[in-house]
């Protein structure tokens, strides 16, 4: 991805460092607002569950980044969970509470093309036709039975487009190749072989490669000056990276980052129902770096550069994943959610990219990296969403993992809080924490929001500093339930302050909570409404 889009790029050592989450450094509550949130912003009709996905770049060229939400489960002048994706322009002035509804929000729409398409579950930005400006990738993997589509919309210096896929064309549209592939589930922009372009990245988790039910797929276009129209995967697939084995869905999730300081951005692909070593839906990752010319791979025979597997049975690592530098080595190192580690409380885990690098496989049961961030209770989600970001500006990106229904306290449930871990510069690397704890805690609001579902770290206020984005598309706002709504929390942040006295896990008393559905994509989890669709 092209270094001036790395905001939200939505992403190996060996030293240790295991983290439960038991305390925090800093605690942002987010029931104190308007007080820590500069902005929120709020999901425009009952059960919309604005900010399932969130994206940030500078989509219209003024130096500020813009927010891009998803509201895959919004009616477009009445067409039941089309979805709709909103932008909201970022600048210094903006403060306040933003409501998406038709007549009070003025900034740029683009609305899904048919009932059910659920566009806008998955977002992703970089730039596709090298103009300096950020582009937009849009997800919906329940269109056209479920083969799935991936519409990429062009930024533009002065304003983004406003566009109803009902009756106007996205300036590129890729349409999966066969019914139930998913295509679209997961999205990624990044320049993988480094011709100053960054290719559109599609997963297609359901995808059967020679035969193979469900291993999944990859499809990567190559960003072109020039190119627009539609593409038919079916008849033009680009370059195919085939997953390895049956029922693996390899493709639930996607980064890219440049690990080995080549230059190229390299891809990070999540399979979250690998079964590795006899373990059941361990889950597992894979790292491809990138190359020139792009080639296809089957990595039924052909070995990925890097394969990272899940510890033990029904941890589901690669759920999510991200790349970022969290040691200040200029180099990306690995983030990996695994939500259904420890029957659902969920761990993220760590990874430092070193000079040199890792090959062949790491073995989470017996490897131990950086860092595991584990979280308290069961059913937790913690990994649910992975991210990183500089929040504190002291040039080592930062772990932020998301954890949808954590408790902040006892009488707190089902709240949701995003955690974060300072990266460290390159030096003193045996000693690479302070202390066994999260640096930061975000707490949800209220019941059932399910904040940090999906976050993203970038410079919105247009001051040269970190802001996050939270997204909580469970909340409810003033305009319906489960409308959903995004916080906006102006940075830099302090991380590691003086440690908070110990916060023990919730009592059992009555059952609370039930499994969350498998499985997950991008970095959210998909989130229906009206019981419109019930097979996944």
């Amino acid at each position: 991805m092209n270094r001036s889009h790395r905001a939200v790029a939505l992403a190996v050592g060996l030293a240790f460092a295991a983290l439960c989450v038991a305390e925090a450094g800093t605690i942002i509550d987010l029931t104190d607002f308007p007080n820590p949130a500069r902005l929120t912003i709020d999901g425009g009709a009952p059960q919309d569950y604005a900010g399932s996905a969130i994206a940030a770049a500078d989509l219209n060229g003024d130096g500020a980044a813009d927010i891009a939400v998803g509201a895959p489960s919004a009616d477009p002048d009445g067409r039941l969970s089309a979805g709709i994706v909103y932008v909201v322009y970022g600048g210094p002035n903006v403060t306040g509470n933003i409501f998406l509804t038709t007549t009070t929000f003025t900034g740029p729409r683009l609305s899904g093309k048919t009932s059910l398409d659920q566009f806008g579950e998955s977002l992703a930005v970089g730039d596709f036709n090298g103009d300096g400006v950020a582009d937009l990738a849009v997800g919906a993997s329940f269109s056209l039975s479920s083969k799935g589509t991936v519409y990429l919309f062009f930024g533009r210096v002065g304003s983004f487009p406003s566009v109803d896929l009902a009756s106007q064309q996205a300036p590129l549209t890729v349409t999966g190749a066969q019914a139930e592939d998913r295509a679209g589930g997961a999205v990624a922009l990044g320049d993988l072989d480094g011709d100053g372009l960054d290719e559109l990245i599609i997963g297609a988790r359901r995808a059967s490669p020679s035969g193979r039910a469900s291993a999944g797929q990859v499809h990567i276009i190559r960003g072109s000056r020039t190119f627009s129209g539609t593409v038919n995967l079916a008849t033009s697939p680009g370059v195919v990276i085939k997953g390895p084995a049956a029922g693996e869905e390899f493709g639930s999730s996607l980064a890219t980052g440049d690990v080995d300081g080549d230059g190229k951005d390299d891809l990070l692909v999540g399979a979250q129902f690998a079964s590795p070593s006899g373990r059941s839906k361990a889950g597992a990752a894979y790292l491809i770096k990138g190359r020139s010319p792009l080639v296809n791979i089957d990595l039924a025979g052909q070995p990925a550069d890097l394969k990272v597997i899940g510890a033990a049975a029904n941890d589901y690592l690669g759920n999510a994943v991200a790349l970022g530098d969290l040691d200040g080595d200029n180099r990306a190192d690995l983030v990996l959610g695994a939500n259904g580690r420890l029957t659902s409380r969920g761990a993220a885990y760590g990874l430092l990219w070193r000079s040199g690098g890792l090959t062949g496989t790491v073995d989470l049961a017996s490897q131990t990296p950086w860092a595991v961030l584990e979280g308290v209770n069961s059913f937790d989600d913690l990994g649910g969403a992975v991210g990183t970001g500089d929040l504190d500006l002291d040039g080592a990106t930062d772990l932020l993992a998301g954890a949808s229904r954590a408790d902040p306290s006892p009488s707190r449930q089902n709240f949701g809080i995003l955690y974060g871990l300072a990266g460290v510069r390159a030096t003193g690397q045996q000693s690479l924490l302070a202390a066994a704890t999260p640096d930061l805690e975000v707490w949800g609001a209220n019941a059932g929001d399910r904040t940090a579902a999906a976050f993203a770290v970038a410079d919105f206020t247009k001051d040269a500093k970190p802001d996050l984005i939270i997204g909580a598309p469970r909340a409810d706002s003033f305009l319906g339930v489960q409308a959903g709504r995004i916080y906006l929390l102006a940075g830099p942040f302090v991380l590691r302050p003086t440690p908070t006295p110990t916060r023990t896990p919730t009592p059992t008393i009555t059952p609370t909570k039930t499994p969350t559905p498998k499985p997950r994509f991008f970095y959210v989890p998909l989130l229906m409404k009206k019981a419109a669709v019930t097979n996944r």
